[in-house]
């Protein structure tokens, strides 16, 4: 099975420094397949025979035993991520993908909690939950925004990894080999 995994808190420098060249033969080394990655923010493309959750307690275990950070991951089936995109209600024309963010989830979290996050009301922000992940758009840019992962992560009450429309659509591309 091919997915799309998604680590949290990847950064260049600091306690989450992780470098894509050392993930990829981790990854390798702990059996994955045709590993690839997306730019600096943990974005992997492998092969599994392994069910998606085995494949995220795995992964979050060698990464932290072996590279250092402790960081959560969320994978996602090509399909999953192909429904992500789509799913999206801030993708049209008249949106900025580069501000127009998937976050997504591994653990489910008590619905009950969907309200305080659809309560959010900032000035010319908008959050929504679809079927497959949490969407939100910040048209001042994520720098200035009061809508955070880490404002989400309290409110849900789990961990979340965001990415923007953009970046999402192109490790789709490349987990479909265009």
């Amino acid at each position: 099975m091919k997915y799309i995994v998604f680590l949290r808190g990847v950064m260049p420098t600091g306690k989450n420094k992780l470098k894509m060249a050392d993930l990829r033969d981790l990854l390798n080394r702990e059996g994955y397949h045709n590993v690839e990655t997306y730019i600096q923010s943990g974005n992997v493309i492998l092969d599994s025979d392994k069910d998606y959750d085995a494949v995220g307690r795995h992964i979050h275990q060698a990464v932290k035993e072996q590279l250092g950070p402790e960081l959560p991951v969320v994978v996602k089936t090509v399909e999953e991520v192909q429904a992500i995109v789509d799913e999206n209600p801030y993708k049209d024309e008249k949106y900025n993908n580069s501000v127009s963010f998937c976050t997504m989830y591994q653990e489910s979290f008590d619905e009950d909690l969907k309200q305080a996050v659809e309560d959010l009301d900032y000035k010319d922000e908008y959050i929504e939950f679809g079927r497959h992940a949490l969407f939100y758009y910040l048209p001042n840019g994520a720098h200035r925004s009061k809508i955070t992962n880490n404002l989400l992560e309290r409110k849900l009450k789990t961990a979340l990894t965001s990415r923007n429309q953009n970046t999402m659509e192109k490790v789709l591309k490349k987990a479909l080999g265009q």
